[in-house]
Parts: structure tokens; C-alpha cells; sequence
């Protein structure tokens, strides 16, 4: 196929198509991202949500912080849930790196410390500010407390630490809903950080425009092929 039919509208377009489907998402700076990984179910009315997380760029995880209780952690905020888990992901922590995860009223409830509970709405601290979160009283919260040695992630893209594997009798596709994590960074100027990150239930659907490029662009790599095939034939003979 010519490289001036590549550089055509209908051959761009796909291109585009294909760069949007295979794009990862964009680095953000939220500490502990609960990236949604699947759902299963339902099995006698229960759903399983599992979310992979992972620690950002250029931020780090203490078990232990003698000043101010800081220690790290992860709140999923208004998570309708039955049970929640800590299972291995093959990342670099293990489930005896983190506490067991708990499902709570309120964040006042579970043993992440340095909290502020009022008005349906509640405040994660740390050594440099705090986030918040709408915070209902009667929906419940799932909690990760971390408890396991020094760990920074010094590298340029995101580090699996472990799956959080949740139950719930909700069906997938609520929310988004909100998380608040908190990070003892042991590098830059910023020595703690509570970052926020949405909560997704379902997988994102990939837009009809994408998957129309993507038909196009697979249509186009197998007219290709033909040809480079009858071009073949054409020279043997």
C-alpha cells in the first residue's frame, strides 16, 4: 500500500482511532489509585468488584509514622458493600503488608487515623493539608490501611501494590464514586500527601467513533495483506 494513501483522511482517521484505543490513562497525581480491573457475578445476588492498586510516580507508602499518625492508606467512599479483601496481585506488596480491609459506616469507624468526620463529609489529613470527601452516614466506606515497611516508587509509571476485592449485592455501572489516599512521600518537597481519585464500577465503553476506526484500520491492514499476496503471485508467475 502506497505511503500516500496512509496519509489520506480515511486511513488517518484510523490510525487516530487505533491510538485512542490503545492510549493509557493519563498520569495523575492521586497517591493510591484504585484502578478497576473487573466484575463478576451475580452469584446469589452478589457481585465481586476487584481494583488493582497501585502507587503513583514519585510517592511512597509508610506502615508506620510516629508523627501525627500519618500513616498510608486508602478510602473508597459510599461503597454499597458486603466484604471487602487485600488479595495477591503478583504486585510488590504482600497481604501481610496491609491491614484487613474494612467495610465502615463512617471513616470514624475503621483504624486509619487522622480523620474528621461532620456533615456528611470527610477530611484526610496529613503532614502538608488534607482532602475531602462527600461522606454519607449510612452507605458504607471501604478502608485499606497500609502496615508494611518503606516503599517509594521511583520510577515513571504507576507500581502495583496488591488487588482490593470487594462484595457487594449492587449491581455494576454505579457511581462514579470517590477515594481519598493518603502517601508519606519520601522524596520531594511535599512529605504527605491525601490525593483523591474516582471510582469506577464498570468498564469504561469504548466509543462507537473509536471502534469504527478500528474496523476501518483493521479492514485497511487486511487489504494490505491481499495485496502484498496477489503482488507475490503476480511475481512468481
Amino acid at each position: 500500500m502506497s505511503g500516500r494513501f496512509w496519509r489520506t483522511p480515511i486511513a488517518l482517521g484510523a490510525i487516530a482511532a487505533f491510538a485512542l484505543f490503545i492510549h493509557a490513562p493519563p498520569a495523575r497525581a492521586s497517591t493510591i489509585q484504585p484502578i478497576f480491573a473487573s466484575v463478576s457475578g451475580p452469584v446469589a445476588g452478589v457481585y465481586t468488584y476487584t481494583y488493582n492498586l497501585q502507587l503513583t510516580p514519585n510517592n511512597g507508602l509508610v506502615g508506620t509514622s510516629p508523627t501525627l499518625n500519618n500513616e498510608s492508606g486508602l478510602v473508597i467512599f459510599d461503597f454499597p458493600a458486603l466484604s471487602a479483601s487485600v488479595q495477591s496481585s503478583a504486585g510488590v506488596t504482600l497481604t501481610t503488608d496491609w491491614a484487613p480491609a474494612e467495610v465502615i459506616t463512617n471513616t470514624g469507624a475503621g483504624t486509619l487515623p487522622n480523620w474528621t468526620f461532620a456533615a456528611g463529609s470527610t477530611t484526610i489529613n496529613g503532614f502538608a493539608g488534607g482532602g475531602t470527601s462527600v461522606d454519607s452516614s449510612t452507605v458504607t466506606n471501604v478502608m485499606v490501611k497500609y502496615t508494611g515497611g518503606g516503599l517509594t516508587n521511583v520510577g515513571l509509571t504507576n507500581l502495583n501494590l496488591i488487588n482490593l476485592v470487594i462484595t457487594s449485592t449492587a449491581a455494576p455501572g454505579f457511581g462514579p464514586l470517590q477515594s481519598l489516599s493518603r502517601n508519606t512521600a519520601t522524596q520531594g518537597a511535599i512529605p504527605n500527601e491525601v490525593d483523591s481519585f474516582p471510582v469506577v464500577t464498570a468498564a469504561a465503553p469504548l466509543p462507537a467513533t473509536a471502534n469504527m476506526g478500528l474496523a476501518l484500520l483493521a479492514g485497511l491492514v487486511g487489504i494490505g495483506g491481499v495485496r502484498r499476496v496477489c503482488n507475490r503471485r503476480a511475481t512468481a508467475a
